[in-house]
């Protein structure tokens, strides 16, 4: 499946959740009183949940969603106008649209601010338009020129669906994100749910299987921020530790350390430095039968549970070729004023841009009992510098 596409399985158990509940609903029992009687307030309880973690995490983008999400189960009061339904289906995919472009700067700014101000001012001109000019407010709402065939539905609200759908879709496919894929389920069920009214139950159950997924989606989050190396998009130290707790008695460590890499640092930049970083860590992630982890700074180590040294052996060496092969292409010293000149400049023979390419020392170690495997593989990493870099030594 190309890259881009893989943005896509983020759909697919939500999707599958979803979709049962829609399935089932009819065959759900009703629960016993006071659980029955809690419903309703299901998706405010699960809204304050994400509401603190966002807050937590500085998750702005996730608590907009949410409050768009409870605004849709707000809109259900039987006392509410119905033409809160048709504006808030226009002004809802909309909205989620800017979320998925919005980017994240936390909660305590002035930006984010703005962005729960923004909600607020089209709450209260929806309020005002609904009270004060109802009449023009359904003729625009439904607008439809006499020249087009009849519609499924309005004009205004499929133009709202279709461009939102398209955004969000861009988005995700370009960055690959969870919570975007969220958005666009989010944007698909709030909006089906308007268009197509069901019980106030069975409202509250599908707002609550949804906020549930973005409290999913904020728990992950949390898990990548304390498990996640940020740079490389690799297992940091705490996931390293933790997957050493749970090694049998056979296994092999290797601590792999990009040469040199003070002196390239100092040499071409902290920017290029973290480059050669990415694109050490894109190799590891690769490798045969291991599974790598960052441990700080320039090193990294790759597990092997439940292999011998001697099987180990191989995909580092392959490792080792892979990236003393590699080619990492410098951005050029005199960067053009704009994208013309950059293209011209990318184009022509005598601006060819310079390039870097690094080696990295292997140590690796096997489990023995009453041995610190991890210092015996550190160990044979200063060996392998000893000997000259580039090499795998155990």
């Amino acid at each position: 499946m190309p890259e881009r596409l893989q943005s896509l399985r983020y759909l697919l158990f939500p999707l599958l959740a979803l979709g049962c509940l829609v399935v089932y609903l009819p065959q759900l029992p009703v629960f016993s009183s006071p659980w029955e009687e809690l419903l309703p307030s299901l998706p405010f309880v699960l809204g304050a949940l994400i509401g603190l973690l966002g807050w937590h995490f500085n998750s702005t983008r996730s608590l907009l969603a949410c409050l768009l999400i409870l605004l849709t189960d707000l809109s259900f009061y039987p006392a509410l106008d119905p033409l809160y339904h048709q504006v808030l289906v226009v002004l809802l995919p909309l909205n989620l649209a800017q979320i998925a472009w919005y980017r994240e700067r936390g909660l305590f700014n002035p930006i984010a601010f703005a962005r729960f101000f923004w909600i607020a001012i089209q709450l209260c001109a929806t309020v005002a338009a609904v009270h004060y000019q109802s009449d023009l407010l359904t003729r625009w709402l439904q607008f439809h020129p006499g020249s087009l065939p009849r519609l499924p539905l309005p004009l205004v609200t499929l133009a709202a669906l279709a461009l939102a759908t398209l955004i969000i879709m861009i988005r995700l496919l370009r960055h690959r994100g969870r919570f975007d894929a969220y958005l666009l389920i989010s944007c698909a069920v709030t909006c089906g749910l308007l268009l197509q009214p069901v019980s106030s139950r069975d409202v509250s159950l599908i707002l609550s299987l949804l906020l549930a997924l973005w409290l999913f989606g904020l728990l992950r989050h949390g898990h990548s921020l304390a498990y996640i190396d940020d740079l490389t998009g690799l297992p940091g130290r705490r996931a390293l530790n933790e997957r050493l707790m749970r090694l049998g008695r056979q296994y092999c460590l290797a601590m792999v350390d990009v040469d040199h890499f003070k002196k390239f640092n100092d040499r071409h930049g902290h920017d290029t430095g973290d480059q050669v970083l990415k694109m050490v860590a894109t190799k590891l992630a690769r490798v045969r039968l291991g599974k790598a982890y960052r441990y700080g700074g320039e090193e990294f180590c790759v597990v092997f549970s439940g292999r011998a040294l001697a099987q180990t052996l191989e995909p580092l060496e392959e490792l080792r070729a892979a990236i003393e092969q590699s080619y990492l292409q410098l951005r050029h010293v005199q960067r053009p004023g704009n994208n013309k000149q950059g293209r011209k400049q990318r184009g022509g023979e005598n601006n060819k841009r310079p390039g870097v390419s690094v080696t990295i020392s292997i140590g690796v170690a096997e489990y023995q009992p009453r041995t610190d495997t991890l210092k015996a593989a550190d160990q044979a990493l200063y060996t392998a510098k000893a000997a000259g870099r580039n090499q795998v030594c155990y």
